[in-house]
């Protein structure tokens, strides 16, 4: 699974996405063109958004492709002579990172999430589908202009075993039925009726 650290610091980047084992480069300017230091993701086929706000009102966004597609708001606070603060920089109720999942059906993906996670949100054609799933926002989006692509995601819930069931019901395959792991937490793991592949965890110690 994907390590996501985001960087605070002024010239950092911000955020790092862990795939092993290919390296992509890309590197953010600040408002007087120089390079900082660059984002890093090595990844197994990902597809990664980032948009970096740069200077006052400016943004500019690189584009890696492959597999996973994830949203990074970065705040202008970032580059030296940036002056808003996190708070500002994203839409209200959004985190830093945002998982954007593409789907053949679209409206199939967030009927299974409503059915399985019990997600809020409804389907919407002409722009991303805003499903919430316990505080976290995920952007549905159907294939076109993108191609559909299969994402791998971990999913904490209040309890491991009815999300577990209630996904196989909702349509999901079965990976790997709840076990306990040595980190603290319940998981299974199954693939949703769109090819992406969810952890299901509660943590218990």
């Amino acid at each position: 699974m994907p390590s996501i650290a985001v960087e605070r610091a002024a010239g950092t980047h911000c955020a790092t996405l862990a795939w092993k084992p290919s390296k992509t480069e890309v590197g953010l300017q600040n408002p007087r063109g120089s390079r900082v230091k660059p984002a890093l993701y090595e990844s197994q086929g990902s597809n990664v958004d980032v948009t970096a706000a740069a200077g006052q009102a400016k943004s500019q966004r690189s584009h890696v492709t492959g597999r996973l597609g994830i949203y990074a708001f970065c705040p202008v606070s970032l580059f030296p002579r940036g002056n808003k603060t996190m708070a500002n920089a994203l839409p209200k109720g959004w985190h830093t990172v945002t998982p954007r999942l593409v789907a053949q059906d679209a409206a199939k993906l967030v009927r299974f999430l409503k059915d399985a996670f019990g997600a809020s949100g409804e389907y919407r054609e002409d722009v991303p589908s805003l499903m919430t799933i316990g505080d976290s926002i995920v952007m549905v989006s159907g294939a076109g202009r993108r191609r559909a692509l299969a994402s791998f995601l971990y999913l904490y819930v209040e309890d491991t075993d009815d999300t577990y069931r209630r996904a196989l019901k909702a349509g999901a395959i079965s990976v790997e039925a709840p076990l306990e792991t040595p980190y603290g937490d319940r998981r299974a793991m199954i693939t949703d009726p769109c090819g992406n592949e969810w952890q299901i965890a509660t943590h218990e110690r």
